[in-house]
This record gives structure tokens, sequence and C-alpha cells, in this order.
């Protein structure tokens, strides 16, 4: 029997970057995207910099939504095995096996429903970033005018009710000279002054208090949220409760961590993951944490 790997099922909400736009769902328009481009080469978008370099391998309809496979590698290093089967429609576990449980590409695994997404995470294969700026790539090649999209972590209801209960005193926040995360132009950050209290040599750590009254917004405090998570690098956000607790960015994800067969290349075998993933988006919607209106309340 393989081995089981540890995934970490995060939840996001699919925010288009111009919401006045008309689209159609996204998980329709990713579908024509990928049957305007039927071989491996026509979809694999090369990673820029660091940037890692993904394809979508395969996608499906399940009875909830659709599930889309994909493979992520270091940008510059292109597999043999891959550039031996550009012309293919769809690469196989065999296709990218380099020798037994060793990898030569990461498989990332998302499955989306409307404007909810489960998305598997695991360590250097490409985050949400990642995915979204790929799909955004890849539904521009049939709507030039498609503005992109974002992934957008939803704060679990129950750190929410606690931030109201308590109030929002300050937050901190760790970012980096490239990060660009504070604009003290942007109206949101009007309401707050900063203190650098911590800096390093290519970090510093502000402390944002609020100006115009005592506590943060819950409203201001998602936004800050949902900002830090967009950055290019990684910004660390944490909110200090007036009880003296202290939330930090990841404590407000919704996610759940499962165990999943090893598909031989240390990938998560697709069919076993997309089943957990099915099966965690109903438990979500069930326990209040994810609102899907097309779906029945529990009786």
């Amino acid at each position: 029997m393989r081995d089981l790997l540890h995934r970490t099922l995060n939840y996001y909400h699919v925010t288009l970057a111009n919401e006045e736009y008309q689209s159609p769902p996204i998980a329709q328009l990713i579908k024509t995207a990928y049957a305007e481009s039927p071989i491996i080469g026509d979809r694999l978008r090369q990673g820029v910099g660091l940037e890692r370099s993904c394809v979508a391998n395969t996608i499906q309809d399940n009875k909830l939504g659709l599930e889309v496979a994909f493979l992520t590698y270091d940008s510059g290093y292109r597999p043999k095995k891959i550039e031996e089967n550009l012309q293919s429609y769809v690469l196989t576990p065999e296709d990218i096996r380099l020798a037994k449980n060793e990898q030569i590409a990461e498989v990332v695994h998302l499955f989306i429903r409307n404007n909810h997404a489960v998305l598997e995470s695991h360590r250097g294969a490409g985050g949400p970033g990642l995915i979204a700026k790929y799909l955004s790539w890849l539904i521009k090649r049939i709507d030039s005018n498609f503005p992109g999209i974002f992934f957008d972590p939803a704060p679990r209801p129950d750190v929410i009710e606690q931030m109201r209960k308590h109030r929002v005193k300050r937050l901190s926040l760790g970012v980096s000279p490239t990060v660009g995360l504070v604009d003290p132009h942007r109206d949101l950050y009007h309401t707050l002054s900063d203190i650098v209290f911590k800096t390093e040599a290519r970090r510093a750590v502000l402390e944002l208090t609020p100006t115009r009254s005592r506590y943060l917004k819950i409203e201001e405090c998602e936004a800050l949220y949902r900002e830090s998570e967009r950055t290019p690098v990684s910004a660390e956000i944490a909110f200090h409760l007036g009880n003296g607790t202290i939330i930090k960015g990841n404590d407000f994800k919704i996610k759940k961590v499962v165990r999943v067969p090893n598909d031989g290349t240390n990938n998560a075998r697709s069919e076993d993951i997309f089943e957990a993933m099915t099966e965690t988006y109903l438990e979500w919607v069930k326990d209040g944490y994810i609102q899907d209106t097309e779906m029945a309340p529990p009786g």
C-alpha cells in the first residue's frame, strides 16, 4: 500500500479583479479556455523570475462542481518528460515520474463551484496566487477583456465573532521593502497610524492603530487581511484584541488537513483528493463556514 500524504485543503472565494465585469461562471470559462487549448504545450505558462511554471493538466465535472489538476515546476527548468509530451492532451503520473517516490513536477488540485474554491496546498508547489494568475492568463486567451481573478481566503465565522466580541485595538504587519502593502494614500489606511517597532535588514514589523476611533472595524480587518494575502511576498498580519488575544492571519483561514494516497510521484492521487475536497466542502457548508445559496440548509 502506498504511503499516505498529508495535504491541507484551503477554502477561497473567487473574486474578479473588476467586480463590475459581467462574467459567465468561472468554471465555464475554465472549461472553454481548456477546450480551446487542447494540448499541453498550448496550456503551459512559463514562470517569470522565481515564479513556477504551471499547466492545467486535467479537468472534469463532478456532481457539485469542476475538478482541475495542475502541474507546476521550477521556472527555467522544464522536465524532459514534459518536454517530450507537449503535444499530448494530458500527462499521467508515469509521464512525470523520474524514479520511485521522486517527483519532477508537483501536482496541485482545485475544486471550484460558482465563486467557491477549495485548493490543495503543499510546500513548494505554488499557492493560490500562482493558480489564480495562471487561470487569469488561460481565460484571457479566449477573452482579452477578462479582468483576472483573485483567490481570497474567507475568514472563519467563529474568529470574526471573537473579534466582534473583544474588538480589535491594533494590528501588526510584517512586510519586506518589495511588498508595497502599506500605502498611506489609500483610503483604507487613512484611519491608521503606523509605528515601526522592529526592523531587520530586509523586513520591518509595523504596528498600526486606528486614529478615528478606539477600535478597528471588522470590515477594515477583513479588507486588510485580504490585501495582505494578495501581496506577491507574504505579509504576516496579526490582530490584537481588547482582551489581549492575538489572532494571526493563519487563524482566519477555513482549512482542513487530510491524508490521501500517494500516486507514486509524491503527489496526491487525484481521485482520492477530489473526493476529500467534495466531502470537506459539504462539511463546511453544513457547519456554516460557507454560505452556498444553491444548497438547501441541513434539515
